[in-house]
């Protein structure tokens, strides 16, 4: 009994270990499934109209990688590989009493950790540009700055 509660809990170790490695260096392939998925959907329904190619409050597009990386009035709100470091995050979890996004509803818990873990991934987005998404996490985010 003793050792089937250890080799459990040694499965499950291994499992959180796992994921963990996925979420530092994930497939191409998988990654841009995850977002497919558990991004793009969230990103559609409650960003998009706000933050897309017909309206860009705060001068901010988070219909692409780029609009997210390049930002808005408060200079760019991805960081790919930092969650903690990305505005973007910090809006969807509602910790600043001035920036809570989307404004009408907190998304869910599920929906938050989902965003969180596609930025850890480094915020791969199918098709973004030529150059690809794991390089520039590498170098720690974009070359360019907008100057904010």
């Amino acid at each position: 009994m003793r050792r089937a509660a250890l080799v459990g809990a040694g499965l499950a170790v291994l499992s959180w270990l796992a994921v963990a490695r996925a979420a530092e260096a994930p497939d191409p392939k998988a990654a841009a499934e995850y977002f497919e998925k558990h991004v793009r959907p969230v990103l559609a329904e409650n960003c998009f109209r706000c933050h897309g190619p017909k309206k860009q409050k705060g001068d901010l597009r988070l219909d692409s990688r780029a609009g997210m990386l390049q930002g808005g009035d408060q200079g760019p709100v991805l960081v790919p590989g930092h969650p903690e470091k990305s505005l973007f995050i910090k809006a969807v979890r509602y910790t600043d009493a001035e920036l809570k996004m989307p404004p009408s509803q907190k998304l869910s818990k599920v929906q938050i950790d989902d965003l969180a873990l596609w930025v850890k991934m480094g915020a791969p987005w199918p098709g973004s540009d030529s150059e690809s998404w794991s390089l520039r996490r590498e170098r720690g985010g974009p070359r360019k700055s907008r100057g904010h």
